[in-house]
């Protein structure tokens, strides 16, 4: 779930920006991507401790205090916190939400790229130009 959450608040925050400067829209899903990789920075630690003990430097990015650090200053990473505090198993959820994010940011780059595509067809006046075939 920390992932989904994480997607859905960096999708929210790039669709905000992207309203704005009204551009940028293609950058969606790998902006949604770094967010909930963002929000599982907290439970990283754990990860190199426990499943890649033989990297280089796993010693000192798997060290309990980093992870006490990280876990005490979890909200800044998504709400990690808030949902580690949870009573409830989400994995599915978070799962079906991400699956969710894609396809919607998917269809939305798609929605934009056709509508782009008449603006370029039409002209500035709004009129349609037509080729005129010519002949030799």
């Amino acid at each position: 779930m920390h992932f989904a959450v994480g997607m859905g608040c960096g999708g929210g925050g790039a669709v905000g920006i992207c309203v704005l400067i009204r551009r940028g829209w293609r950058w969606l899903p790998a902006i949604m991507s770094l967010g909930g990789i963002w929000a599982l920075v907290p439970d990283l630690p754990r990860v190199f401790r426990e499943d890649f003990p033989g990297l280089p430097l796993a010693s000192w990015l798997g060290a309990k205090g980093l992870e006490r650090w990280l876990h005490q200053h979890g909200d800044l990473f998504f709400f990690h916190s808030r949902l580690d505090a949870g009573q409830h198993e989400w994995a599915l959820h978070g799962l079906a939400l991400i699956l969710l994010f894609y396809n919607v940011s998917i269809v939305l780059l798609m929605v934009m790229e056709r509508r782009q595509r008449r603006r370029d067809r039409s002209g500035s006046d709004g009129t349609q130009h037509r080729r005129v075939r010519t002949t030799t």
